[in-house]
């Protein structure tokens, strides 16, 4: 039986907690269950009737749809009557694997299907005689820093080594020898080093791609900076290197392939000094109009945020008693201004009196700027929006020509945000997918598509409350 099959059916949905503490692993159900004798994965597993509150999970792309998404969850209550599991209280649990299946009582534990895979962060006590142990998705492991290999030399030492992901302008890397006037633009190979000036001046340098760095001729007279070209070039390339440098290699590798053909963008990415790596994911998947996240799979993910091809189409019998609320009206924007080709050193002074004007304004600005507008839309919305420049790190100008027009057209509208509790048909549903509502009210007799920023439900139930958005 599949878990359509088994919401289709009236029949009970266990739910299975496995997690693990010091003192070894725990398990319990809210049904009770027991696998067979022969059960291939764990003959006569017993799963007791200790959870009596079955934790809901909730999924939930960004305010603004580019960023992080979340995956939220409540806490798993365990009984402990009389205070008979009072000892696990004593047990460490932060840190250590905990996963959530579904599926039904008749079923081998093969067939229950995983849908939260995480680590604990503790255990409590409440004042109802209960333990509440409590869960973090794996995304906590991307919570570090991106580079915890310092320099070990030179004026720079004990600083992190910096990293270049796809072609950078105007980096300033650290000096690793004085008197070779060496310096390191990567902590490992490039594809070249094809430009370097002092003072925004092209000067003689010899380059050694394969080790990240160059070599000046001579003690330079003022500021250092470089065009690199490094390893990778896409969003899908360097989420999945930043997450694997702290050590994080689970991906949902349909949803990364899907993402990487949706955007090939050329990117250029520095990291010169300590950074997490949550907030440089963070740029990178904003950069071409994404979202990223760890699903309850716990392996990461990404998507460009938009209304794309339902996977569903949902109906006023879907929706039932609670109906369809209409809990937001964003209002448009009349333009977008996408910054690119990121100057990573800023010079508003210090530049050589022969560097030529054009160039010279160009080293004080941050960035380039693409933009699209529609005046028009001020016509029907005097209050339309006119957001600051957003500062990628896109690295054309026909890209960000591109990305601006896009977003655009998805923010240069009137959008409404709806909240439904939908039946088992919606269970299925993940934050950031495509659904159609076709519903008697607010003009969606004839049906629209929207998408899913939120979903919310509970593990033993066959409701789902979802947001939508378009």
């Amino acid at each position: 039986m599949s878990i359509d099959l088994l919401l289709r059916s009236g029949e009970p949905i266990t739910v299975l907690l496995e997690a693990a503490s010091s003192a070894g692993a725990r398990y319990a159900s809210n049904t009770g269950y027991v696998t067979a004798v022969d059960d291939a994965t764990a003959p006569n597993r017993a799963y007791p009737d200790w959870l009596k509150g079955v934790p809901e999970i909730r999924e939930e792309l960004p305010d603004g749809l580019f960023g992080r998404s979340t995956v939220g969850w409540s806490e798993a209550i365990i009984s402990n009557p009389n205070g008979v599991r009072d000892g696990w209280l004593a047990e460490a649990w932060d840190g250590r694997p905990v996963r959530l299946l579904v599926g039904s009582q008749r079923w081998t534990l093969a067939q229950f299907v995983p849908v939260f895979v995480g680590v604990a962060t503790g255990m409590q006590a409440d004042g109802q005689g209960n333990l509440r142990l409590q869960m973090a998705d794996n995304r906590e492991a991307l919570n570090r820093p991106v580079q915890e290999a310092l320099l070990t030399v030179g004026p720079a030492a004990n600083e992190p080594r910096p990293i270049t992901l796809g072609t950078v302008f105007n980096i300033e890397p650290p000096n690793i020898d004085v008197p070779l006037h060496r310096y390191q633009v990567h902590d490992g190979a490039v594809t070249s080093v094809p430009d370097v000036r002092v003072g925004g001046l092209t000067v003689s340098y010899t380059a050694s791609a394969a080790n990240g760095r160059f070599d000046l001729g001579v003690s330079p007279a003022g500021r250092v900076t470089a065009n690199v070209v490094g390893p990778l070039t896409t969003a899908a390339q360097m989420l999945q290197e930043i997450a694997a440098r702290v050590g994080f290699t689970s991906v949902d590798t349909a949803a990364m392939t899907a993402f990487a053909a949706a955007a090939p963008q050329a990117l250029g990415l520095y990291v010169g000094d300590r950074r997490n790596a949550i907030d440089v994911l963070d740029e990178i998947a904003a950069s071409v109009g994404a979202w990223w996240g760890v699903n309850s799979l716990g392996q990461l993910t990404a998507a460009v945020a938009g209304i794309g091809t339902p996977v569903l189409t949902l109906v006023p019998d879907d929706i039932g008693a609670f109906g369809l609320e209409l809990v937001e009206v964003r209002l448009p924007v009349w333009r977008v201004r996408i910054g690119y080709r990121r100057n990573w050193a800023v010079q508003t002074d210090g530049l050589f009196a022969a560097v030529p004007q054009d160039l010279r304004q160009r080293y004080g600005l941050e960035y380039d700027v693409a933009v699209a507008s529609n005046p028009t839309i001020r016509t029907t919305h005097p209050l339309a929006g006119d957001p600051d420049v957003a500062g990628t790190l896109l690295v054309l100008a026909a890209d960000a020509n591109a990305e601006a027009s896009r977003q655009l057209g998805l923010f240069g509208v009137q959008r409404r945000m709806y909240r439904a509790r939908a039946s088992r048909r919606a269970w299925p549903l993940r934050a950031g997918q495509t659904v159609r509502i076709e519903y008697p009210r607010f003009g969606l007799a004839s049906g629209a598509n929207f998408l899913v920023t939120r979903v919310s439900r509970r593990l033993d139930s066959r409701s789902t409350e979802i947001t939508l958005w378009g």
